[in-house]
């Protein structure tokens, strides 16, 4: 019995050591790591232009430019303006009916407002939002292009 006892005793200390030489591998592994150093990229490279839509998104009056994304198949421009929502969708509804697009959904709340038209393949989506810091609006129009 003492025997199994000591055996015991001699296998948990045994298992202490490996878990501590575990620990300290670990720790000099953590301590000595260096991360890949990338190459850096190559700034010549230059994108393709292969945007199906030739449509330009109208600018509103008097509005800053927040952000824009191309891609492929769409456009979007993100502005924002002094003016109220009602100001910017009359604006942008007398534009597009203009060109010839028709509405082809309209939806209103108090805070926003958005709208679609559409002409041939051509779709324009227009969400206005109001901005509650400036009391104006922020308008975001894509077009697609099927």
């Amino acid at each position: 019995m003492v025997g199994a006892i000591k055996l015991k005793n001699n296998l948990s200390s045994i298992g202490l050591g490996i878990m501590a030489a575990g620990a300290i591998a670990s720790y000099i592994v953590f301590a000595t790591f260096e991360p890949l150093t990338l190459p850096e990229p190559n700034k010549n490279v230059k994108g393709i232009k292969t945007l199906k839509s030739t449509f330009e998104v109208p600018s509103y009056p008097d509005a800053n430019e927040m952000g824009q994304d191309q891609k492929y198949d769409s456009n979007q421009v993100t502005l924002s303006t002094k003016d109220p929502i009602e100001k910017v969708h009359s604006y942008y509804k007398n534009v597009f009916e203009s060109k010839g697009f028709k509405q082809t959904k309209e939806i209103k709340f108090s805070q926003n407002y958005f709208a679609k038209y559409k002409k041939l393949e051509e779709e324009v989506s227009v969400s206005i939002t109001k901005d509650s810091a400036t009391n104006g609006s922020i308008i975001s129009i894509e077009n697609t292009k099927d």
